[in-house]
């Protein structure tokens, strides 16, 4: 994917107030070669430098998934985003818990 198409991303995505979403999936998935894993990381590093805010975990829809979120949190650490380059949801949860 071309430089210039993540830095568009990124720069839109800050300008818009969208998060993008890291996928945890491609880390153990046997689709994904380890040659992807580093060019989606490169990806994501790109779109970070122009300042996006990226949502984690936001792909999981089965508790046997939820692996995949350990696996986004560990690229979120690896690309140095902080607390507040986290997209959460400003709202109370749907059902159960209390609001973060």
């Amino acid at each position: 994917m071309p430089e210039s198409y993540a830095r568009q991303l990124g720069q839109a995505a800050r300008e818009t107030g969208t998060a993008i979403e890291i996928n945890g999936d491609v880390v153990k998935h046997p689709d994904f070669s380890e040659r992807f894993l580093r060019e989606y990381m490169e990806f994501l590093s790109i779109v970070a430098e122009e300042g996006a805010r990226f949502s984690v975990g936001s792909d999981v829809h089965e508790i046997g998934t939820l692996r995949k979120t350990r696996h986004a949190w560990e690229m979120a650490e690896r690309l140095n985003l902080t607390k507040e380059r986290i997209w959460r949801p400003e709202c109370a949860p749907f059902a159960g818990g209390e609001s973060l």
